[in-house]
């Protein structure tokens, strides 16, 4: 986790800082072995903290290095012109200026797992990772090259092979794309073949996976046929590895139309992504928005929600939090299905004082992108676990966000609580829990080994709440009073103030008198719905089955062959990449399906 959070932050800054220093080191001083080691450091970065794709990637730290290390290997020539050098100096640094562009030529078409098309896996030797690391290895080149006396024409028939290597990936690439991959028309043939009736579009980084795995197992339940449609290449494989339904790579809206064969009904959305928008153009078929979880963040009330056809909700609060925000959805739109993923949480009715031995699980959310979502309460986690550590009949489980180590911040203050608990354990004996040991599982795993929680504002806290077992709320955001006016799931819970100068009285009541059981019963249904406790996922289910009991799209066009409605932008051949949709926002999005359906939706605020 400390590794992706130096990829997104920490990793990038620090190449060119070193980049930097390198380059003033290489052209204002003959310190040939610190440039080196400048340049090996800049490199290391580079090799290890990569994210993906790895061509494009720290561009400018590399081209930095370079001509650092290029103008100090001038000194090295004799006075005369040397062209050897001259050709080497100018392709090097072509290579590495047109990186972005190679990675666009090169990249891999449309791609599918578990699907019964023609696959074959492209070269392990000719790709963009071994360009890309040897790119890297003529730069080391050059910082070398001096110090060993190696000749310029020696140098330039290195960079000549570097060249044939980029020429190679080049045409393996024009081969892989006509020859050796599935391309559009065998993805949709495959598809075709078999026949799903729903899709599941998911577009986020490999970490957020769980987005779709939590609903996984209930839609596996509906026994309709599916596919899942990823829009990054990285999540192909740790997708297909968890599921054995096709997994289909789409990256451009033209990989979208091919996805969208006839047999479909309808397409399942788990976040509210841009690039939903490419797919939600097919009016024939029913989209429905599932979210990941309910939660008082401002993000369960998103306005781009409104553009689907149904919005699935746990409970009424699900329905009443879009309009406490200003945000205007059909109520025919509105689904009450429960929140399945809690059917396994085991309701607690014992009065917690009654506990000998309290278990306290610590849920602190990640940092969040925005103001409203800034929830997290790790930089007074130590207020909270010394309040907790306080009383010697508790021990605490501490499960962090699966993004808090994007955050370089968080992760130093994460590390920090766990050096509390870890000295603690060590002392006492009483057996904490944090990192590798609470991330295993589901959190429903952990809200049941648990006899009380205290927790940020997420989704965890209406989970935790079916329970019926105390739980804790962070302020964050310093609403005070305001904050149980806001939401009525605030009223059933204790509520820590931003400064924590409460910890001590709300711990004290969280694992003591409980005054709040009967409140928690009662907004628990309202939160949650009213299903019965024996076969409470069924109310997804039996909805989810019921979407489908409609027509194909097939059937809706009358054989004809599927199409968006109305484009959302005119793209010449409609094969470009989808970042040139990203200029539209929700609001033009949400204009182009009303004038298709009879103005059904209004602009987004």
């Amino acid at each position: 986790m400390i590794k992706l959070a130096f990829q997104r932050f920490l990793g990038p800054v620090a190449a060119n800082l070193l980049a930097v220093v390198a380059f003033v080191v290489a052209v204002g001083t003959g310190w040939r072995w610190v440039t080196l080691a400048l340049v090996a450091a800049t490199l290391a970065v580079n090799v290890m903290y990569r994210e993906g794709v790895a061509l494009g990637r720290y561009l400018v730290s590399r081209a930095l290095v370079a001509g650092g290390v290029l103008a100090a290997f001038i000194r090295f020539l004799p006075d005369e012109v040397d062209w050897a050098f001259n050709a080497s100096a100018a392709l090097t640094l072509g290579y590495i200026s047109m990186e972005t562009v190679l990675n666009k030529v090169s990249s891999l078409p449309m791609d599918s797992r578990h699907l019964r098309v023609p696959h074959r896996p492209a070269s392990w030797l000719i790709n963009q990772t071994s360009v890309f690391y040897a790119d890297c290895a003529l730069i080391a080149l050059f910082a070398v090259a001096p110090l060993i006396e190696l000749q310029s024409w020696t140098v330039l028939i290195c960079v000549i092979a570097v060249g044939v290597l980029h020429g190679l990936l080049v045409l393996e690439s024009i081969y892989t794309k006509t020859h050796r991959r599935a391309g559009r028309d065998d993805i949709t043939a495959g598809l075709t073949r078999y026949k799903p009736d729903f899709l599941i579009h998911w577009d986020a980084a490999p970490a957020s996976m769980r987005q779709v795995l939590m609903w996984l197992p209930y839609l596996e339940r509906v026994g309709a046929r599916f596919a899942i449609v990823v829009r990054r290449r990285n999540c192909v494989d740790p997708m297909a590895a968890v599921t054995n339904r096709p997994v289909v790579l789409a990256t451009s809206l033209q990989d979208i139309d091919a996805a969208a064969v006839p047999s479909l009904k309808a397409v399942f959305y788990v976040n509210n992504g841009m690039r939903n928008a490419h797919i939600v153009r097919f009016a024939e078929i029913t989209h429905i928005q599932l979210l990941h979880g309910d939660s008082e963040k401002s993000t369960s009330a998103n306005p781009i929600t409104a553009m689907f056809d149904q919005v699935w909700v746990a409970g009424q609060a699900g329905i009443d939090r879009y309009a406490q925000n200003g945000v205007d959805i059909p109520a025919e739109k509105f689904r009450i299905v429960g929140r399945p993923q809690v059917e396994t949480v085991k309701v607690v009715r014992t009065p917690i004082n009654q506990v000998k031995n309290k278990v306290v699980l610590y849920a602190p959310t990640w940092v969040g992108t925005y103001g409203d979502t800034k929830n997290c309460s790790l930089e007074v986690g130590h207020k909270i676990i010394a309040a907790l550590l306080a009383r010697p009949d508790v021990t605490v489980y501490m499960r962090h966000h699966q993004l808090t180590t994007n955050d370089a911040r968080s992760a130093a203050q994460l590390a920090e609580l766990e050096k509390m608990l870890a000295k603690d354990r060590a002392t006492t004996g009483r057996k904490h829990l944090w990192g590798d040991a609470t991330a295993k599982g589901d959190f429903v795993d952990w809200a049941n080994k648990a006899d009380a929680m205290v927790a940020d504002v997420s989704s965890v806290v209406s989970d935790f709440l079916y329970s019926e077992k105390p739980f804790a709320v962070t302020d964050m955001l310093d609403e005070g009073d305001q904050m149980e006016v806001s939401a009525r799931i605030f009223g059933a819970a204790y509520q820590l103030r931003r400064n924590m100068s409460n910890a001590e009285e709300v711990i004290a009541q969280l694992l003591g008198d409980d005054p709040k059981a009967e409140i928690r019963q009662r907004v628990k249904t309202y939160y949650l719905g009213d299903f019965p406790s024996t076969r409470y996922a069924d109310g997804f289910i039996e909805e989810a089955r019921r979407a489908l009991d409609r027509p194909t799209m097939g059937e809706v066009l009358g054989g004809a062959t599927p199409h968006p409605s109305k484009p959302l932008m005119d793209i010449k051949g409609r094969d470009e990449e989808d970042e040139a949709l990203e200029g539209y926002g929700p609001a033009y999005v949400i204009s182009q399906r009303s004038s298709v359906e009879n103005d059904e939706f209004s602009t987004a605020n």
